[in-house]
This record gives structure tokens, sequence and C-alpha cells, in this order.
């Protein structure tokens, strides 16, 4: 068997590599020196023999080196097709060779080299192009990049577009312009976000600067809705804000503003102080369906409830009545004051002159239970007058100031009326006389009939009844007489 001395003779005088005849002969050779003799013996190693094995750890520790110790894009390159196969070195190379690039051209040679099957892939070509569109300094050779090609070199010269208008976006100086460029941008695009920034930016400035109503509210009208610039406006203005003039003048010009809207109205809420005043508000409110809606029909009924323990007459409890809100606490405690006072005013009448020019009264609004008081407290007053009567005149006064109907003052007037009649003739002119009259009518025709002591007198009767129950009673007296007589 040869020996490693006779191998090296051989190599020798063969030039045959000595590392190839030690593999041939069985014998392991020593490590490589150099990077080119590590890939040697890689490639010629048996597969996974420890020959490989060895040559392998080798390369790749000779390939980290030199990746390290690169400089230039040249070197990098070169590095990078050191690589051994399989290598994760093959990434770190690849990421050296772009960083080093110093132009355009090797950045795009760098870019076209990078294979298509690495899991790395994408993230070598975003750091690629990105060198690549970083040699692109102003918006006319970006534009001209983004033009002049395709996929992600576009995209990212595009990108950079947007970043440099975005850049000049922060050198803005005025809310107008800030807010011009965030409604012409691209949507989500970073020129509509860094003005987005800037508006808010700017508005805020004004915000603080306000020191009147007037200031704040034109820096409000200028500001981005729904942020918290806005917001932060809406808050120092409702602080200057302290009449309810302010607040409705804040509110005509926000009536075609969501975002501002509800706030005025919050505010005019707040500042509201009476009953008209919130009703006024209300009616803006009404339509909503959120907490200023409940805010303002609470203040509503909690001013009207005030209102109701003021109240000292019948006028002032119907007034709170009529301007408080429907089912609210206030409507029905302004409804129950208004009648006690009511019952209260017809208590104190003490004659019936008084009481029928209350219920005649055509601007009472008297309450139902209460206009049935007054009609007991007429009935009571009746009496008492038709009792004092002591002439037919006065009774017939006394009558002519009962309520009417079949009350029992009424009843009572006519019966002692009647009774001041004792023949058939003085009641008979009195029935004669009272044509339209029904209620003195009947009364006078039952007075006549109880005064007939003769069959003529209760015919004569009959003869110029009126109305079927009159007749009836003739005839029963009729009968009466004639079988007594």
């Amino acid at each position: 068997m040869a020996t490693e001395k006779d191998l090296r003779e051989i190599a020798k005088a063969t030039g045959v590599p000595l590392v190839e005849l030690q593999l041939a002969a069985g014998i392991i050779p020593d490590a490589p020196t150099t990077i080119e003799g590590a890939k040697k013996l890689y490639w010629s190693a048996p597969r996974d023999s420890e020959a490989q094995k060895l040559a392998y750890k080798k390369w790749s520790e000779f390939s980290k080196e030199e990746i390290y110790k690169v400089s230039n894009a040249k070197q990098a390159k070169k590095a990078l097709g050191n690589v051994p196969p399989h290598s994760s070195y093959s990434t770190w190379a690849f990421l050296r060779w772009i960083d080093l690039c110093a132009t355009i051209e090797e950045t795009r040679e760098a870019y076209h080299s990078i294979p298509s099957d690495t899991r790395e892939r994408e993230r070598l070509e975003n750091t690629a192009v990105w060198k690549i569109a970083g040699f692109y300094k102003t918006e006319d050779e970006l534009t001209a990049l983004a033009n002049s090609c395709g996929g992600p070199i576009r995209n990212a010269a595009l990108t950079k577009l947007d970043r440099l208008a975005a850049q000049k976006v922060e050198r803005v100086s005025t809310v107008e312009e800030a807010e011009r460029i965030c409604m012409e941008a691209e949507h989500d695009s970073e020129v509509q976000k860094a003005a987005s920034s800037r508006w808010s930016e700017l508005s805020l400035q004004e915000i603080e600067k306000a020191v009147t109503v007037d200031d704040i509210w034109k820096a409000l009208e200028k500001a981005p809705a729904f942020t918290e610039t806005q917001a932060t406006g809406l808050r120092k203005w409702a602080g200057l804000c302290t009449t309810i003039e302010q607040a409705k003048e804040a509110h005509g010009k926000t009536r075609d503003r969501n975002d501002l809207e509800p706030a005025t109205l919050q505010k005019w809420i707040n500042l509201c102080t009476t009953v008209a005043e919130v009703q006024e508000v209300f009616g803006y409110v009404a339509d909503w369906n959120d907490d200023n809606q409940s805010a303002a029909f609470e203040k509503w009924d909690r001013l009207s409830l005030k209102e109701v323990e003021k109240a000292t007459t019948i006028e002032m409890a119907w007034e709170v009545y009529e301007h408080s809100p429907d089912d609210g606490e206030s409507k029905k405690a302004a409804h129950d004051k208004w009648t006690e006072l009511w019952v209260l005013k017809v208590k104190e009448v003490k004659t019936v002159e008084e009481i029928r020019k209350i219920v005649n009264d055509p601007d009472s609004k008297a309450p139902f239970r209460v206009r049935t008081a007054m009609y007991d407290v007429w009935n009571t007053l009746s009496l008492q007058e038709v009792e004092k009567a002591t002439t037919v005149e006065e009774v017939q006064a006394a009558y002519e100031n009962t309520s009417g109907g079949s009350d029992e003052s009424q009843k009572a007037a006519l019966k002692k009326w009647m009774g001041f009649y004792n023949t058939t003739r003085k009641i008979g002119a009195v029935y004669k006389a009272n044509i339209n009259n029904w209620s003195i009518k009947n009364a006078a025709f039952k007075r006549w009939i109880d005064l007939c002591s003769t069959t003529k007198e209760a015919t004569a009767a009959y003869k110029v009844a009126s109305g079927e129950d009159n007749r009836q009673l003739a005839l029963l007296k009729i009968i009466e007489l004639e079988q007594k007589g």
C-alpha cells in the first residue's frame, strides 16, 4: 500500500493533485488551507464522506472570512460566487454586494443576479430596488425612473416620489394649503398622511393662539373634522362661549357640519336658563337620537318644574302646562297645579253672578272635574237665592239665575214660583205665556192640573195641553174628577 510519502512523490512526478491521490488511496487528506483547496476537496471527495464534510466546513470558514473582508462590489460579487452550496451565507453575501454597489449599473447587476428560487428573494429585491432608487435624488429623476421601469423598481420610485412630496408638505405654512394637499392626495398615501398631520398641527397652532369666540371659531371651521385637534378647539370654544347668542350664532354656522353641530347644540343647551330658550334649542335636537336630545328634554322638564312652583294664578299654571314637554314630569305637575288653583277659585265664589260669569267665560279652560264642581256651587248658591225669594218676581229672578237643565235649584225655583198661583185662570195664563220655555210650561201645566177641581176646568186644560205627557196628565185628572163627581 502506498504511503503518504509515496503519494507525494507521485504527485510531484505526475502533476496529479495530491488530494486526489490521497482520496484514491483511501487516505483522509490534510485540511485545506485555501478556499480553492476546500472547494476542490469538496467536489472530489465521495458524497457524505468525512473528507467532504471536512472540506465543506473549511470552505464555509474561508467564505465567511472572505465576506467579512470585502470592500467593494467586485469583491463582494466574487465572495458570493465562493459561497458553499446551500449555505446561509448566500443571503449575507448578496446583501454585502448590494450594499457595496457604488453605481446604478453595479446595483442593477446585483438586482438581476438574484435567483428566482431563493427563499430570501423578496428581501433581496427590496434591498436592491431601494438602493437603485437611492441614486435618484430629484422628482424629475424619480419620475423618469418610474416611467422607464416596471415592477419593484417602479414601485420604489413612486414610493420615494411620495416621500419627497411628503417632506415638502412638512414645510407648508398655512392650514389652507395643508388641507388642499390632503384633499387632493391619493387615499392613504404618504403625502396624504403627511398633509393630514401638518393640517392638524397648523390648525392646533391657530386654536392655541385664539383668544376670542370669533378667533376660535375661525380656527375650528378650518380644522380637520373628527380629530383630536377639532375636539381641542371645541373644548376651548365651549370655555369662551358664555351667552346664548354666541351659541346660537355658532350653531347657525354648523347646520351642515355633523362634526361640529352636536357640540354647539350641547353648549346652547347648557346655557339655557328659561323654558323659552330650551324650547327653541329642542326644535333643533328633536330629530337627533342622541345625548343632546335627552339633555334638552331633561333641562326643559327641569325648568318647567321650577315654573310650576312659581305659578300663583290659573293663567300662570296654564301657561306652564302649555309650554311644558309632553310626557315630562312637569306636564303632569302643571296640570295638577292648574286644577288646584281652579278648585281654590271656585271655593271662593260667593254669588250666583260670579259663578255664572266664570262658567260662561268663553276663554275659560277649566278642567272637567272643576267644571263639574262649578255647577255644584252654582246649584248651591241658586238654592240659597230661591229660599230667600218672597215674591214671584224674586223667584222668577232666582230661576233665571240657575244653571239650566234639571238641577235641583231650577226644580226648586219652578216649584216655588208656581206655588204663588192659586187659581186655574192665573196658572193657565202663565202656561200660555211661556210658549218657548218647556221647563216653565210643564211646571205651570202640572200646577194647573193640581188646581183643577171640576171636569170643566180639567177639560179646558186638556184642550190646550202640549205634549203627550201633559195630555195624559189632563186625561187622568178628568177621569179622577168624573169618578168623584
